[in-house]
């Protein structure tokens, strides 16, 4: 896979560099770096298959550009858990709007920043990327944290942040399964990182571990954090035989495996074939053409995540039924399939 060609390349030069160089900070620092807030008006979007209508806020979020994603509330609705999405590599945040949005109808306040890196680390080498880091999970959550006590309404009291499940996409899902493993390995991840009690579980499409490293994939050790994978039937970037090989070395005690039928490596954004402005980095894409509709093919992966989410990860009784009667009853009506393992 280019994907992984390039990261073993890049260990390679990293280590070259020598270990000063690679004990380096990947971002930029900088004035701002920290900066948390909304940054312009809310816009509320109307609500999907008869959900409620969505607010959706542009938002600084420890210094990223990032979109807020939360249902309309009541006065008797709870506190919003967190859904953090990692973007895949030069994936822009607008490419998941679809996606966000329909997420967030399902009871969730899904935060989707832009998280620039320069990469490698390496002086003349490096490169201004959007790609994903699993310590945006820690600044996640001191962002939300911050927003719930001092951010505009509907915001302000509507987070729960003591509890946040993690959503990556491709190379943001690798950076999603190490964080729920507790580990940092380089060269994605750099420096220290700790799991934070607040990080529950996760979800990743598009994601594995097949070939990272030079050598088979080995255990991955998320304890009691429930974590999910689904592949799409056509993906030219992560082949489901390889998706399927990375979950079944996840030591989890609750696992799901979804496949999504006629999907290429872009399922879970607007379009199956996505394209930056000239003013962001290219993105690399999928050599396999998607078939069906993508629209639809969204909003059944939004449901079922959300599902999976809510009722495994997050124990709502009402969700976790709905998920165990899809699982015996109601699989592939729209295209998407799973098992449990664990």
């Amino acid at each position: 896979m280019r994907r992984r060609q390039v990261l073993l390349g890049l260990a390679a030069l990293l280590a070259l560099a020598g270990l000063g160089l690679a004990s380096r900070m990947i971002h930029e620092a900088g004035a701002g770096r920290e900066a948390t807030g909304v940054v312009g008006p809310a816009r509320r979007l109307g609500g999907r298959g008869g959900g409620p209508a969505i607010w959706r806020f542009p938002a600084l979020v420890h210094g990223d550009p990032a979109d807020l994603y939360l249902p309309e509330r009541g006065p008797r609705d709870g506190a919003l858990p967190v859904a953090l999405l990692l973007q895949g590599a030069n994936v822009a945040r607008r490419h998941y709007a679809r996606f966000a949005a329909s997420l967030a109808g399902q009871g969730f306040l899904v935060v989707v920043p832009d998280h620039w890196r320069t990469f490698p680390p390496i002086p003349l080498l490096g490169r201004r990327l959007l790609l994903a880091d699993q310590r945006q999970i820690g600044t996640t959550l001191a962002a939300v944290e911050t927003l719930n006590r001092v951010g505009p309404a509907p915001l302000r009291g509507a987070i729960d942040d003591g509890r946040l499940v993690v959503i990556g996409h491709s190379m943001g899902g690798l950076a999603g399964l190490e964080a729920l493993a507790g580990r940092c390995r380089f060269p994605l991840c750099l420096g220290t990182y700790r799991r934070p009690p607040a990080l529950r579980g996760g979800l990743f499409y598009g994601t594995d571990l097949v070939g990272h490293g030079g050598g088979p994939v080995g255990p991955i050790e998320t304890g009691t954090r429930p974590v999910a994978m689904i592949s799409g039937s056509r993906d030219g970037a992560s082949a489901p035989a390889d998706v399927e090989a990375t979950w079944e070395q996840l030591r989890s005690r609750r696992k799901a495996l979804l496949t999504v039928e006629g999907a290429n490596h872009y399922a879970i954004t607007d379009t199956s074939r996505p394209v930056n402005p000239p003013s962001l980095p290219p993105i690399h894409p999928d050599p396999n053409a998607a078939s069906g509709d993508q629209a639809a093919r969204i909003e059944a992966i939004a449901r079922w995540s959300g599902l999976f989410l809510k009722g495994e990860v997050l124990g709502d009784p009402a969700a976790l039924q709905r998920w165990h009667l899809w699982l015996r009853e109601r699989q592939g009506a729209d295209g998407v399939r799973a098992r449990q393992g664990g």
